[in-house]
């Protein structure tokens, strides 16, 4: 388990590193003002993200403290995966509202700075709403990781309950032909 863990961070934080390469090679054809509908669009779907999880919140909470409940552990642990995720989700919504008022306070100093030092920004942008991006989809992936516990939870309840009712003693029912 600790070796899939392990395994699975370095292969995001690899991934993340050629997200940022790429992004940062790319970036200097791309002005700001293409970068930031860009921005706007990946915060927009953060937006999103946040409300689905919301909504899952919402619908699962009360589930995982109600004592009646007989998957209440599994509730319980489905809203424990989902907390990272939520958690994540701030985080990406707080970065894309911060780099674009980054960017608008560097662009007010853009006299004092040589044209290459703003190739250089324009690439770290770029390179930054690649990451981004990629953190994004990794968000995804988390959001949608506890519906196959959730998944798993209604079969076993559909089949528990075909499983007690399709068991019913039958009366005895003579012959007819006797």
């Amino acid at each position: 388990m600790r070796r899939v863990l392990i395994r699975n961070i370095a292969v995001i934080s690899l991934i993340g590193c050629l997200a940022l390469a790429f992004g940062y090679f790319l970036g200097e054809k791309f002005p700001w003002k293409e970068q930031e509908p860009l921005y706007a669009m990946l915060r927009n779907a953060a937006y999103i993200l946040f409300g689905i999880l919301g909504a899952w919140f919402a619908v699962v909470f009360p589930f995982a403290h109600s004592e009646g409940n007989p998957a209440h552990d599994q509730t319980k642990r489905f809203i424990e995966m989902l907390c990272p995720a939520l958690d994540h989700v701030i985080y990406l919504i707080v970065l894309t509202l911060l780099a674009p008022f980054c960017a608008a306070i560097a662009k007010n100093f853009t006299y004092l700075m040589p044209t290459q030092t703003i190739f250089t920004f324009r690439k770290a942008s770029f390179a930054f709403l690649f990451f981004l991006l990629f953190y994004q989809i990794v968000i995804l992936l988390l959001v949608l990781r506890p519906f196959d516990l959730l998944k798993r939870i209604v079969t076993s309840q559909i089949m528990a309950d075909e499983a007690k009712n399709s068991y019913t003693p039958q009366k005895y029912q003579p012959n007819r032909y006797e």
